[in-house]
Order: structure tokens, then sequence, then C-alpha cells
């Protein structure tokens, strides 16, 4: 799989967002868990594409839940 799929699928799954296998393959399950994620936020159109608004906005938040959990 494509080693930035494979991380935009361990960001989602670490929010919650993302249940399947983290394969780095951009199918339906990881489509839909973005298209979750961008229904949450503001301003972000929401159309399962892992784009230039999306991934800032899920990697800061996905890094705020690590330390989270591992603080």
């Amino acid at each position: 799989g494509d080693v930035s799929v494979y991380a935009m699928q361990v960001a989602l799954y670490v929010l919650g967002y993302y249940t399947g296998e983290l394969d780095g393959s951009y199918g339906s399950g990881s489509e839909a868990a973005v298209r979750n994620f961008q229904r949450k936020q503001k301003n972000v159109e929401v159309d399962g594409v892992m784009g230039p608004q999306t991934w800032p906005l899920m990697a800061a938040q996905a890094r705020n839940r690590e330390f989270v959990r591992s603080g």
C-alpha cells in the first residue's frame, strides 16, 4: 500500500473514524472515514478527499490525541 494512505489511516484510527485494516489502500472504508471526519470540521468540504484543508486538521488532532494517551 501507499505510505501516505497508511499514515492517513493511522490518523483516522487514532481519532476513532477508521476501523478497517491498516493496509495503505484508499478504498471505500478510507473514503467513508475521511467523509465522517470532514463532517465534524468547520469550513471543510465533505468530499472524501484527503486534501490540503483536511490533512493538516487531521494530523494535528491525531498528534494531540496520541500525546494525551501517552502523556
